[in-house]
């Protein structure tokens, strides 16, 4: 409502001195940023230790604004991995990941050792674009949370050497000295590693 100071109707000279006109607001939501906590620092562990798996990894997780929980969250996770004490490239058999929204899981690779750099977002489904200022896909919000790092370090373990042998013989007790050539082969000091 506008009012001035000027006479109005009620003096018979001009028109009421009040104006009103209505209009509505819009507030479009917008998604906000997911967030997560997780446990810090260095997971060290042995090689061949077989699948490693923590409860409670990440201490908690939020979708972002309290209007947002009908979104549902998910991890992206990479890794970066060293060289291994022969210059390879270490590997995982199963990738990090986490299950059950909290718990971290994965396997190295057997006889394999070195140093991993892993990070991890949270994202949302509540997407990035609004329909707003007649643009349907007006690009605004944030559907990923900022990275975090931390590193699995795998420690070698030496393994046992190996080797081959011939095929057994029947002997006599009384055969005396008997020599097989090549009856032992492949001998190794174990994997490559």
């Amino acid at each position: 409502t506008a009012t001035d100071d000027g006479p109005g109707e009620e003096t018979g000279n001009g028109d009421d001195n009040d104006y009103q006109q209505t209009f509505y607001l819009q507030v479009v939501p917008v998604n906000d940023v997911p967030t997560f906590e997780m446990l810090p620092d260095t997971i060290v562990l042995l090689e061949d230790r077989g699948i490693f798996d923590t409860l409670n990894w990440i201490v908690d997780s939020h979708v972002g604004a309290i209007l947002e929980e009908y979104q549902n969250l998910s991890y992206n996770i990479s890794y970066v991995n060293d060289q291994d004490v022969n210059g390879d490239v270490w590997t995982f058999e199963n990738n990090p990941q986490i299950i059950n929204d909290y718990d971290l899981n994965f396997r190295v690779s057997d006889d394999h050792n070195g140093l991993s750099e892993v990070t991890i977002s949270v994202q949302d489904d509540g997407g990035t674009t609004v329909d707003y200022l007649d643009n349907e896909n007006y690009e605004i919000g944030v559907d990923e949370s900022d990275p975090q790092t931390f590193f699995i370090r795998v420690l070698p373990v030496n393994d046992p050497p190996g080797y081959q042998y011939g095929t057994p013989r029947i002997l006599d007790e009384d055969d005396g000295v008997i020599q097989y050539s090549n009856w032992i082969t492949g001998i190794s000091p174990g994997p490559s590693n």
